[in-house]
């Protein structure tokens, strides 16, 4: 869904009040950048910060190199659909052609709007993480079986003892391999993502290389049209 679902707009555009504002901005002065920030519509309409956000909050989901700074809109706005198809898609975010533009162009309040639901966003993610990391802390059920609990004053024989040892132990080895595969797979599917970046910058290399030999050949025409060699 997009970030206007977030703000609860049912796709009108939201209007920050000032202690939204100021709240947003104290958040984002939180996060190490690497320029200042001086302008925040200007500082962040090529998508260069706002990957530095992310990756502050999910440091394997983003490759900084995969988005230079900008000032052409063309180049702004690929990096918008960079983030869109590699770093907003796995976060179920997503932002339009509209949203877009208008961040890129500076539109006044549009960066304020996206930064706002990419920071509900992203507290939404860290709260569900502590949950469920809560959760395999203490067990889903609450309360453990009563021949474990020491005020029924009953203990289990050795043999059970070891054999319950023994269930606890397993499921995190499972845990421990799950991770491992995880990990991998996360690597494999972050170097396609990497091949396919690089390949789409090869291509656009060569047109504009295809580009540059016909303006080249142009003038070399005219210039012979003209008697000069």
């Amino acid at each position: 869904y997009s970030f206007c679902t977030l703000l609860g707009t049912g796709g009108d555009m939201a209007i920050l009040d000032e202690d939204e504002l100021q709240d947003l901005y104290h958040w984002v002065d939180s996060i190490p950048l690497s320029r200042p920030k001086r302008n925040i519509a200007r500082d962040f309409s090529d998508g260069m910060l706002v990957a530095e956000v992310v990756k502050h909050f999910f440091p394997k989901l983003v490759e900084l190199h995969n988005y230079p700074a900008a000032h052409a809109t063309v180049q702004k706005t690929y990096n918008w659909d960079t983030l869109n198809q590699k770093v907003f898609k796995k976060l179920n975010f997503e932002v339009d052609v509209e949203e877009i533009r208008g961040i890129s162009s500076c539109q006044p309040g549009s960066i304020e709007r996206f930064l706002r639901a990419l920071q509900t966003k992203i507290q939404q993610i860290q709260q569900k993480k502590v949950q469920r990391q809560h959760q395999q802390q203490t067990g889903v059920g609450g309360s453990p079986p009563s021949h474990m609990d020491p005020s029924h004053g009953h203990h289990p024989p050795p043999q059970q003892i070891h054999q319950h040892a023994s269930h606890q132990q397993q499921p995190s080895q499972q845990n421990i391999q799950q991770q491992i595969i995880q990990e991998k797979d996360e690597m494999i599917t972050e170097m396609k993502e990497t091949i396919e970046i690089l390949e789409m910058k090869v291509h656009k290399l060569e047109q504009l290389l295809h580009l540059k030999d016909s303006k080249i050949q142009s003038q070399a025409a005219k210039l012979a049209h003209h008697g000069i060699k």
